[in-house]
């Protein structure tokens, strides 16, 4: 019978590896009990505060001229650093989870009673949401700790850092198309950093902007956070005049300036999600099928009422018609013949936003589609072929289902013609060629870029989200959502235990020369001590 002898190197590897297996099991034990005790705790704070809020008076519905009392009630609210500590600001953040997972079924139907959208688009709206205050309550602590960063000899033997603020009570305008993802999330942002906020929702929406009113003053104390969903150009207008100390605005470019030019005028700090004309630029060097139809895809999300969404798209001239009718099928994949008997196809918001959507229509060329019918709200997809740069639909976002094709020759080509509308806030690639997808990184300017697909980067909470110049000022998501809504402030101490008087008159020669070599020195192993 063989004996098989195992070397000391064997046994070595043999004890390392049953060692890092224990190690292993006793941390994810570790990781389950901090989430269980965790979770239990904040949910005992969260049943305390529950309650106490419930005793709280029902608020009143508030007029237009509310809004500067709200603002001035807000921040004595902040004044009070209530929301300083980490753990009261966990406390309104799992106060805002529970609102969200508990009534996570009547947000999605509010949402799809506003926008006829398919269930699983709603129920993910609303998942988006729940990640996002999570990835903030797991990193909240690290971000909030002040970074130490070297300091120069001027300060010899002080310390430097970089801490995190608030600004103080937020303004948050959001809109109708996604309303809970717009409009929480900001929110979320904004607490997690130590503000107050009023949060001004759309009147378009006004199913799901009514039920996030009355969950916020049900769950959330009125002295942290107002939300409301005033109607007309009044509220916006109020909203600009009261003394708030930032503005988050998602909307319109017209209304982004107005809000930007009253953010300028009192001297505050404004983030501003617009959008834009977004172009899709199809290689012949790709999976054209696959391309077709994640562009329909794209187009076809909440009725292709999404900033981000796909408004045109430029193909090369020989593959037009191929890919007019990939885009045509999977249209009809995804929907069935008529499109208008789906369950899954959204509306257009308003009548007046279907007649817009009309107009289009009626001075194109049609390739596929171009049903409309404004009673209903109801616009098919549509393909528009023969489109020059000076057509309709070509001079403003399109904000519906409708997909402009653009033929060209040559890359030139393409980037004239994207120069001729403002930056915008996407921009989308379909090609295996590698080096065509860094020219366009390099020609265009927008917000982002992305290759082989289309608004999915947006699920990134590493990525940042937002435009660039007239598509948007500021971005936001995961870390940048913190950066957002916090401010850098530099922090230095000191001490008297010893006085180097080389900065004091009068100046001798020496001082001059030791101040000049030491002013901009930085000992990194000072800094630390």
């Amino acid at each position: 019978m063989d004996v098989y002898v195992l070397s000391l190197s064997d046994v070595l590897l043999n004890i390392l590896l049953i060692g890092v297996s224990i190690l292993g099991v006793l941390f994810l034990i570790f990781q389950g009990l901090k989430y269980i005790i965790g979770d239990s705790m904040e949910k005992k704070l969260f049943d305390k505060r529950l309650e106490q809020i419930k005793n709280q008076q029902p608020l009143e519905p508030t007029k237009y001229q509310d809004i500067q009392i709200i603002c001035k009630t807000l921040k004595e609210s902040y004044s009070t650093n209530a929301l300083r500590p980490l753990d009261a600001r966990m406390e309104v953040l799992y106060c805002l989870y529970r609102m969200v997972v508990d009534n996570k079924q009547a947000l999605s139907n509010a949402i799809r009673e506003d926008l006829h959208r398919d269930v699983g688009m709603c129920v993910a709206e609303v998942n988006s949401v729940i990640h996002e205050i999570n990835f903030l309550r797991k990193n909240l602590k690290k971000y909030l700790r002040r970074k130490q960063v070297p300091t120069v000899c001027a300060q010899l033997f002080g310390k430097s850092f970089v801490a995190r603020e608030p600004y103080g009570c937020v303004c948050i305008i959001s809109p109708w198309n996604f309303p809970a993802n717009l409009s929480l999330i900001p929110c979320a942002g904004a607490i997690a950093c130590g503000n107050t906020v009023f949060l001004k929702m759309s009147k378009y929406s006004m199913a799901t902007s009514k039920l996030i009113a009355e969950l916020c003053d049900k769950y959330i104390p009125s002295e942290y956070l107002r939300c409301e969903y005033l109607t007309g150009r009044e509220a916006i207008q109020e909203c600009c005049s009261a003394p708030f100390d930032y503005y988050f605005f998602t909307g319109s470019t017209y209304v982004g300036k107005l809000v930007n030019q009253a953010a300028a005028e009192k001297m505050v700090p404004a983030t501003l999600e617009l959008g834009g004309k977004n172009p899709a630029i199809v290689d012949k060097n790709v999976n054209l099928k696959v391309a077709a139809k994640r562009i329909a895809w794209a187009k076809s999300i909440n009725a292709g009422q999404i900033c981000v969404c796909v408004d045109h798209v430029f193909v090369p001239r020989s593959i037009k018609k191929e890919f007019c009718e990939a885009v045509k099928n999977s249209f009809i994949k995804f929907f069935g013949e008529d499109q208008k008997k789906s369950e899954d196809f959204g509306r257009i918001i308003t009548k007046s936003a279907a007649k817009k959507m009309k107009e289009i229509i009626d001075q194109s060329d049609v390739y596929y589609g171009g049903e409309v019918d404004i009673e209903n709200k109801y616009v098919q997809p549509t393909i528009l072929q023969n489109v020059k740069i000076d057509d309709l639909c070509m001079k403003e976002e399109i904000f519906g289902p409708i997909l402009p094709v653009i033929e060209y020759d040559t890359l030139d080509e393409v980037f004239e013609m994207v120069k001729q509308h403002p930056n915008p806030l996407a921009c989308y690639v379909f090609t295996e060629d590698n080096n065509m997808f860094e020219r366009v990184i390099a020609k265009i300017n927008s917000g982002a870029i992305y290759n082989n697909d289309s608004i999915v980067h947006l699920l990134n909470p590493n990525l940042p989200f937002g435009g660039n110049c007239q598509s948007g000022i500021g971005c936001y998501h995961g870390k940048y959502t913190f950066d957002t809504f916090s401010r850098p402030r530099a922090v230095c101490n000191g001490h008297t235990r010893l006085d180097l008087s080389l900065k004091d008159w009068p100046f001798t020669s020496f001082q001059s020369w030791a101040v000049d070599r030491m002013a901009a020195s930085e000992i990194p192993v000072v800094s630390y001590l």
